[in-house]
């Protein structure tokens, strides 16, 4: 079975995991994360929503605004939430995956202290313009990337979009193209707000030590064999039919809002490790995934009732969303995997303010994040890391497998 994502560890991260760590991992990983994303800093967290709740601390925010979009992943507004600030939902607009920029600005107001565009499943958000206008007319306002989904996308002037910002989150936990088996980063520009918040968080970690290094390198051992093609079945039928790994794969539970207990404690050298082989391998990894998405572009941009997702020359895509109707989403997830024995992902399958903890709080929905949480469903794109090279005339075959099922339910609507 192909699954809808990959670590893509190898034999590399296997003898990783039998070795002592270098100590100095952590600083070199940050290192190379600041030179990567242009920005001055880099600072390593546990979980990437860790980052930015230290950073609305070093901010001073308190009870603050923070606008995010509805169609994002939950864990941000949490971090927001539990930092004593509030989030300020924006609906998706018309037709796309993320809120127009103007309804940023129309947002702001005198009680807000940051805004957060999204670069979701990798797909470049042009905010150039919007950044501009708000260090003119709202100089005081900090402007956060979230690239979670996004390492390094670029613009339609390719420039790195996170120049245009203050700073940017990156979550790295194992389903992302740069991984660390779990954690997170934050990159910032401003050099005495990066040293304010390692004071703080250095405060914050003290009598904190984390004893799971044993626990990282065993679970970074059964991810390296898990992912295989031929042992994903197993794990796939443990995720989708039992609650065995629930407490691996559930990220969020949509009545509370809550972080993690280890939240605050730092990177480990051994995760820091396995980042710098995953930052090694995420141009060949970013390549071959533009490979099969053009792919996909050529041979269902003519496929009635669906909608492909902007095709930019900058993104790096995380995932390939596709827009289907709702009626027919599960039907195809379900044919999918029977027929074609792949993996269809529906992640982020919420709009953050519609769900029941927000709801609670008076947040008011927004119908058309609700609607791309309902329609969307992500096709596979790691056919290579699970040991098919796309120049393999076996892979296009399966992939025209994929294309003609798809094409076959939804002309039957």
């Amino acid at each position: 079975m192909i699954p809808r994502f990959s670590p893509n560890y190898g034999w590399d991260e296997l003898f990783n995991c039998f070795f002592p760590a270098d100590p100095t991992a952590v600083s070199k990983f940050e290192k190379k994360i600041a030179e990567r994303s242009g920005h001055s800093e880099a600072i390593s967290f546990r979980y990437g929503r860790a980052g930015l709740f230290y950073l609305l601390k070093a901010l001073g925010a308190k009870e603050k605004k923070i606008i995010i979009p509805s169609y994002s992943c939950v864990v941000v507004a949490h971090a927001i939430v539990l930092s004593g600030n509030q989030p300020v939902f924006l609906d998706n607009a018309p037709g796309l995956l993320q809120p127009h920029p103007e309804d940023y600005l129309k947002a702001i107001d005198s009680d807000t202290i940051m805004v957060i565009p999204t670069h979701i499943f990798g797909i470049t958000e042009e905010i150039q313009d919007l950044y501009i206008r708000i260090k003119k007319d709202f100089p005081h306002v900090f402007v956060l990337h979230d690239c979670a989904h996004s390492f390094f996308c670029k613009d339609s002037k390719s420039q790195l979009a996170v120049l245009n910002g203050d700073g940017a989150l990156y979550g790295m936990n194992i389903s992302k193209l740069i991984n660390t088996g779990v954690g997170g980063m934050l990159t910032l520009q401003d050099k005495a707000l990066g040293k304010k918040l390692r004071n703080l968080i250095k405060l914050e970690r003290e009598g904190g030590k984390l004893r799971k290094s044993i626990s990282m390198r065993f679970y970074v051992f059964l991810a390296t064999l898990s992912f295989s093609r031929f042992l994903y079945r197993i794990v796939y039928f443990l995720t989708h039919k039992t609650k065995f790994l629930s407490k691996h794969t559930d990220y969020y539970n949509p009545s509370t809002i809550e972080l993690p207990k280890d939240f605050s404690l730092p990177m480990l050298p051994f995760d820091a490790e396995i980042g710098l082989k995953s930052l090694r391998k995420f141009d060949a990894r970013v390549a071959e995934r533009r490979k099969i998405i053009q792919f996909y572009y050529k041979n269902l941009e003519n496929i009635p009732n669906i909608k492909l997702p902007p095709s930019k020359s900058g993104n790096t895509w995380s995932h390939f969303p596709l827009f289907v109707p709702p009626s027919l989403r599960k039907n195809l997830i379900n044919e999918l995997e029977k027929t074609c024995s792949v993996e269809i992902g529906t992640i982020v399958d919420y709009s953050v303010a519609d769900l029941p903890s927000y709801q609670k709080r008076g947040h008011k929905g927004c119908p058309l994040a609700r609607y791309a949480a309902s329609s969307i469903i992500n096709l596979p794109l790691c056919l290579k890391e699970g040991l098919i090279p796309l120049s393999d005339k076996k892979t296009q075959k399966y992939l025209r497998k994929i294309i003609d099922k798809i094409t076959l339910i939804l002309l039957k609507k």
